[in-house]
């Protein structure tokens, strides 16, 4: 008799437990379906619990070296990009930033950012074989009399003004697949996994749901901005804004994230480098600071 009732009982459980998942489905596709950014939100909660979300402070060590910015700027590890810069109307474009390592990518006459080259193939090499479709660029970088001319003919409530745009760095790319730009994008089975994943290729969404306050801008899931590694996977994780990021480091206060090790600095402060580094990142910030990443390697 014992093991008749224990056989029911695992039959209801189960009958319970079934029925719990298909309601859970249900809810889960209507959200999908009505409130696509909201599923994004959901969707990515559920798929980052147990992965590594946060920075911890980091206590460099006695055998560090102590470099300048400039000596650390000559070192042949150093890259020096604008991968961290922030652009906006609380941020314009400054005359110290640089913006001539934009390059056209493979021949196809878009311009970006040549560090943003590499993540972007994979992005979309990714996309082709997984998806079979292929991820479009209908807005990369613009110069400052493209934007000018753009802002002329769109007016403020769609475009940005000249010098507060991030197109005109060569970091943001407004991508798409055939049938579906802007808004649509998010419709798809490739906007759904940019917005879900670009941060492994060290893209962000820039503008996402419900940030308006902090960004300016509305929600745009067709707009990615390359900001790199560990950076991007940061940034996703916590879902925050590229301003909560950078204005959360605090200048000399070190940090460690997996392999790497980041600081942000002024220009005229000394920077305690790890004893052996593979590779650094340097970036400004456009507040006025330097963003460092330091590379430790894959040992």
């Amino acid at each position: 008799m014992k093991t008749s009732k224990n056989i029911s009982s695992i039959f209801i459980i189960t009958a319970i437990f079934t029925i719990i998942l298909a309601l859970f489905a249900l809810v889960f596709a209507a959200v999908e379906r009505f409130f696509p950014s909201a599923s994004m939100s959901l969707k990515n909660d559920l798929l980052f619990i147990g992965l590594e979300k946060e920075l911890t402070t980091y206590t460099p060590s006695k055998s560090c070296t102590a470099y300048s910015l400039s000596e650390l700027i000559a070192d042949e590890r150093t890259e020096c990009n604008n991968s961290l810069v922030i652009i906006s109307q609380k941020h314009p474009i400054g005359d110290d930033l640089d913006f001539s390592s934009v390059t056209e990518y493979k021949n196809s006459g878009v311009l970006f950012d040549t560090c943003a080259h590499d993540g972007y193939q994979k992005l979309s090499s990714y996309i082709q074989e997984r998806f079979g479709k292929k991820l479009y660029v209908m807005s990369a970088y613009r110069d400052e009399k493209e934007q000018s001319d753009l802002y002329a003919e769109q007016g403020s409530d769609t475009a940005q003004r000249p010098g507060e745009s991030e197109h005109q760095s060569g970091l943001a790319l407004d991508v798409y697949v055939s049938g579906f730009a802007g808004a649509s994008f998010l419709k798809t089975d490739v906007g759904k996994y940019v917005n879900s994943f670009c941060h492994q290729y060290g893209f962000i969404i820039r503008y996402p749901d419900g940030a308006k306050d902090i960004t300016g801008i509305d929600f745009e899931p067709w707009h990615i901005r390359y900001v790199g590694a560990p950076h991007a996977d940061i940034i996703s994780l916590n879902s925050i804004t590229l301003e909560e990021y950078t204005s959360s480091l605090s200048l000399n206060e070190y940090y460690s994230y997996g392999n790497y090790i980041i600081c942000k600095v002024s220009p005229t402060d000394t920077v305690l480098a790890p004893e052996s580094y593979e590779s650094l990142v340097i970036s400004p910030d456009n507040c006025g600071n330097y963003i460092l990443t330091f590379f430790l390697g894959n040992n």
